[in-house]
């Protein structure tokens, strides 16, 4: 079961992690545009009937005060593969429906049913200006870490992380500076991986390339 609730403008999982915004759009794109394209041909009912009730993927969905408006049953594509047999929850008259201008099953948008592939790669999102420091630590290579300091002046401050490091004598180069921060403002993973599949402990025994710490204005940290 996918569970996934509105909040604000954003949408969240029953296990509570952030959706997935082009999974998401896409799902209720196709709940928005669908139409009844055709019946399904009297002799081909019982047929249909009893492919959506094994295979079948039952929808529900629900206003925000949690009353349900509408209940159906999306089954697989019909044979030009052009349309998707679909029911409606307590009905025993399926239908062939589509999107308007689309050509293909619909199918593919209530898709995939893995947790996982629901679950939103961004990792870090940090708006211009609500950062006030990053430190920039690589346990291989300590020479080269680093802490970062916004001031209030608009200034940075870039100096050494490990005190047996150097300072280096070279000044700061805002545009640098400015062109480096604008990677937090959406910081993407190429894939999920939930703890059932790999644990914390699992990923951290072994030494890591960074340890990445951003501290905002409001003096919230991610580590």
């Amino acid at each position: 079961i996918i569970n996934l609730t509105r909040k604000g403008e954003r949408w969240f999982l029953g296990n509570g992690f952030q959706a997935d915004d082009a999974v998401v759009k896409n799902l209720i794109k196709t709940i928005t545009n669908i139409e009844v394209i055709n019946f399904v041909p009297k002799k081909g009912i019982e047929t249909v009937m009893k492919e959506i009730g094994t295979q079948g993927l039952k929808v529900e969905i629900y206003d925000k005060h949690e009353h349900k408006l509408k209940s159906y049953y999306v089954g697989s594509a019909n044979q030009s593969g052009m349309q998707t047999f679909m029911v409606l929850d307590g009905a025993n008259i399926p239908y062939e429906v589509g999107i308007p201008g689309f050509d293909g099953s619909v199918r593919g948008s209530y898709w995939p049913l893995i947790l996982d592939d629901f679950i939103s790669r961004v990792m870090l999102e940090y708006p211009p200006n609500s950062i006030q420091k990053v430190i920039m630590d690589y346990p291989r290579n300590k020479n080269q870490s680093f802490s970062l300091d916004i001031e209030k002046t608009g200034s940075y401050n870039v100096r050494p992380y490990y005190e047996t490091t150097s300072e280096a004598k070279s000044t700061v180069l805002k545009s640098e500076v400015e062109a480096f921060l604008t990677g937090f403002e959406k910081m993407w993973a190429a894939k999920v991986i939930t703890s059932d599949k790999l644990s914390t402990d699992t990923l951290i025994s072994d030494i890591p390339f960074l340890n990445l710490t951003v501290i905002d204005t409001k003096r919230d940290t991610n580590k």
